[in-house]
C-alpha cells in the first residue's frame, strides 16, 4: 500500500514540474470567398466556354493560389478530368456529352494547404442531346431523324451511326431517362416487331449497344417481341411486351427489365390492354383476357393483384385505354378511373366504365357507372384512329382523340359527357398521323403533359412531316394553345419522342 502512495506522489510531483510550451500567438488563416458563379451551367460539346469567377480573400497574396477546374459524373467522381488550371475558365469544352456532370472550381492556398471549392451542376450537350427523336417514312424508307432545339434536322442518324446495321420495320421510338442519378438507365430505344424486338442505342451517339431482347434479366422466349407501352411512375418503370407487364426499379437504377409480373391469386394468365392507369404509386391495368381490373404495388413486388370486389371481375368488356381521373375522399381515399372500350356483347358500341380504387389495402373497388357513347352523338369517337389521356391538374379526365382530320375531346368526368371538336386540321390541309402526351415538370415540381401531334402539311411540296405541340386546358371549356411546332421531319411520322438530355 505504501508503494502505491509513493508512486502517486512522485507522479503528481513530476506533472507539476512539466513546462508549459503552449504558443498563444495565434494567426488568422486566409479566408477565400468565391462568388460570381451560377449554380448550374450548360455547355455545348467542342464549343468555347468562358466562365469568370470573382475571388476575395482576407490576407496573403493571390500569387500563392493554385487554381483547378474539373468535371465528374456520378460514375467518374474519383477520376475526374482537369480541364483548366487558370483562374478564368476559358476552354474548348472537351468533356463528352453524357449524363449530368458536376463542375468544380477549386482554389488551393499553397501557404496553408487549405482548399476552397465551388460545385456547380452542369451538362454537356452534343448534336443529339436535346430535341425530338423521330421515326419517319422518308423516300420509301423507315428512318430515324433528329430535330435539334434550334430546329435544324439531322436525317437518317441511325444509319449514319450504325453502318451495315439494318433497322427492320420499326414502329416505335422512346428516349428513356427515368433517373438522372442512374445514367445506366438512360438510352434511346427503337422497337421492331421481330425476334430481337429492336435496338437499344447509346443516348449520345445513337450507336447500337445491344438488341432489345438482351435487355432482360431473363431473356423472353417469345419468337416475336411486341412492345405496347412504356410508362414511368415515381418508383417503377413499366414495360408491356406481348400483353405482359415487366418492371424495373427507378430508385435502384435497374438497367435491365425483370421477368413479367405474375398473378398469385386468381387466374394466372392475362393479356393487358395497351395502357397503364397513372396512379403515381401503383400501376393500374385492365386485363382483356379475363376482363378484370389488376393493380401493382409501387414497392417493386413481382406480382399483380386483382381488385378484391367481384364487381371488378368478369366485366365482359374489352379496353382500349385506362386512365386515372382524380382522387376522392368518400367512401374512402381512392383514385377514380375511366376505361374506354367495347362491350363484348356488342363490340360495335363504344362504352366508358368508371370506378374507384382505394389507395390503401385492401384497395377496395367501387363501380360508379357505365356510359354508352352513341355514334350519332360521338361521330369522331367512332371514326378515331388514335387516343390519349394524361393525369395532371390541367387536363385530368380529358380524353383526346383524332380521326386524322380533326382533334376531338371529351370531359369524361362530366355528368353528361359531350364530344367537342377542338381543331379542324383538314380545313388547313393538315393530316394527323400520330398522337403523344409529352411530360414536363411544371409548378411545384409536378408533372404535366403537352399534347403533341405528328402531322403532315399537304401544302408543303416536300418533307411534309412535322410535330405540333399544345398546352391543353379546361378554363372556359376544353381548349388547346400551341406552344411549339417544327416541320421538315420526313414524309410521314410513324412515332416520336422528346429527348431532354
Amino acid at each position: 500500500m505504501k508503494n502505491i502512495l509513493y508512486t502517486l506522489l512522485i507522479a503528481i510531483t513530476l506533472v507539476g514540474c512539466v513546462k508549459d510550451d503552449t504558443v498563444h500567438d495565434f494567426k488568422t488563416l486566409n479566408e477565400i470567398t468565391i462568388s460570381g458563379l451560377e449554380d448550374s451551367y450548360e455547355f455545348n460539346y467542342l464549343e468555347e466556354v468562358s466562365v469568370v469567377p470573382n475571388i476575395s480573400f482576407t490576407s496573403g497574396m493571390e500569387e500563392n493560389f493554385e487554381y483547378r477546374w474539373y468535371m465528374y459524373t456520378t460514375i467518374t467522381r474519383f477520376e475526374a478530368d482537369t480541364l483548366s488550371k487558370e483562374k478564368d475558365f476559358n476552354v474548348v469544352m472537351s468533356a463528352p456529352p453524357a449524363e449530368d456532370y458536376t463542375l468544380v472550381f477549386s482554389i488551393k492556398d499553397k501557404s496553408t494547404g487549405i482548399v476552397t471549392k465551388k460545385e456547380m451542376a452542369s451538362a454537356v450537350n452534343g448534336p443529339l442531346s436535346k430535341g425530338w427523336v423521330v421515326l419517319a417514312e422518308q423516300g420509301g424508307q423507315k428512318v430515324v431523324n433528329f430535330a435539334r432545339e434550334d430546329k435544324t434536322v439531322l436525317y437518317d442518324v441511325f444509319a449514319k451511326s450504325n453502318e451495315g446495321v439494318e433497322l427492320q420495320d420499326p414502329y416505335m421510338v422512346r428516349s428513356l431517362n427515368p433517373n438522372d442519378n442512374k445514367p445506366q438507365m438512360k438510352n434511346v430505344s427503337v422497337f421492331s416487331k421481330n425476334q430481337d424486338g429492336g435496338f437499344i442505342l447509346n443516348p449520345n451517339t445513337f450507336k447500337v449497344t445491344n438488341a432489345f431482347r438482351d435487355a432482360f434479366y431473363q431473356i423472353p422466349t417469345a419468337t416475336e417481341l411486341n412492345v405496347d407501352v412504356f410508362q414511368n411512375f415515381r418508383f417503377t418503370e413499366y414495360l408491356m411486351v406481348n400483353g405482359k407487364v415487366h418492371t424495373r426499379s427507378i430508385s435502384s437504377g435497374d438497367a435491365d427489365w425483370r421477368t413479367s409480373l405474375i398473378i398469385i391469386e386468381g387466374e394466372s394468365s392475362y393479356e393487358m390492354a395497351p395502357y397503364v392507369g397513372d396512379n403515381t404509386y401503383q400501376g393500374v391495368f385492365f386485363d382483356n383476357l379475363h376482363s378484370r381490373i389488376l393493380y401493382h404495388s409501387s414497392y417493386n413486388l413481382g406480382y399483380l393483384s386483382e381488385a378484391s370486389d367481384d364487381a371488378a371481375k368478369n366485366l365482359n368488356f374489352t379496353a382500349n385505354l385506362i386512365q386515372r381521373a382524380g382522387v376522392v375522399r368518400s367512401p374512402e381515399t381512392a383514385s377514380s378511373y375511366f376505361i374506354i372500350g367495347h362491350d363484348n356483347n356488342d363490340p360495335s358500341k363504344i362504352v366508358m366504365k368508371k370506378f374507384l380504387l382505394g389507395l390503401r389495402p385492401p384497395n377496395n373497388f367501387y363501380d360508379i357507372g357505365t356510359i354508352n357513347f352513341s355514334e350519332a352523338n360521338f361521330p369522331g369517337l367512332y371514326t378515331s384512329t388514335m387516343m390519349q389521356s394524361g393525369y395532371d391538374a390541367l387536363i385530368r379526365g380529358i380524353l383526346w382523340y383524332s380521326d386524322g382530320k380533326k382533334l376531338y375531346a371529351i370531359n369524361t368526368q362530366a355528368a353528361e359527357p359531350t364530344e367537342v371538336v377542338i381543331h379542324d386540321f383538314e380545313a388547313e390541309g393538315i393530316e394527323v398521323d400520330t398522337m403523344r402526351l409529352i411530360p414536363y415538370v411544371g409548378s411545384f415540381n409536378r408533372t404535366y403533359y403537352y399534347l403533341a401531334l405528328g402531322v403532315r402539311d399537304t401544302n408543303l411540296t416536300e418533307n411534309q412531316a412535322g410535330i405540333l405541340v399544345y398546352q391543353g386546358g379546361t378554363v372556359g371549356g376544353i381548349n388547346i394553345t400551341e406552344v411549339d411546332s417544327i416541320y421538315g421531319l420526313g414524309d410521314k411520322i410513324i412515332d416520336f419522342d422528346q429527348k431532354i438530355n
